[in-house]
């Protein structure tokens, strides 16, 4: 039977020297260490070119965005349609456009709960 020493760590087996005076598990073969490496690891080193691609889509849309930014800043709020008559402009279109999306989105899966749909 294992005794528990006061820290509530029992006394660890094995031939580890480290591992039997602090109570922790004896450590992993250098060959496990590596195997276990490989494989955690092995799949973020390289990368496919369809990645690659969706990366490169991406950063030119945040170019995009960041150009876009910089000429609303150098030209003012009058490039965003932010001007009289129509002063409420893009910035409020576009928040009011994604409450609408979400709350529909709670509609539908209030309705599904209610309903007990075993599909949502």
């Amino acid at each position: 039977m294992a005794t528990i020493n006061p820290a509530g760590i029992a006394p660890a087996t094995g031939s580890d020297p480290v591992a039997a005076q602090t109570g922790a598990a004896p450590s992993v073969p250098a060959k496990g260490r590596s195997a276990i490496r490989a494989e955690l690891l092995g799949r973020m080193t390289g990368a496919s070119p369809s990645y690659i691609a969706a990366v490169a889509i991406c950063l030119a849309l945040l170019a995009w965005a960041a150009y876009a930014w910089s000429y609303q800043l150098d030209h003012g709020f009058g490039s965003t349609g932010l001007r009289r008559p129509v002063f409420w402009g893009f910035y409020i279109v576009n928040f009011v456009f994604w409450i609408g999306i979400s709350h529909a989105g709670t509609l539908i899966s209030a309705i599904l709960r209610l309903t007990g749909a075993e599909w949502r």
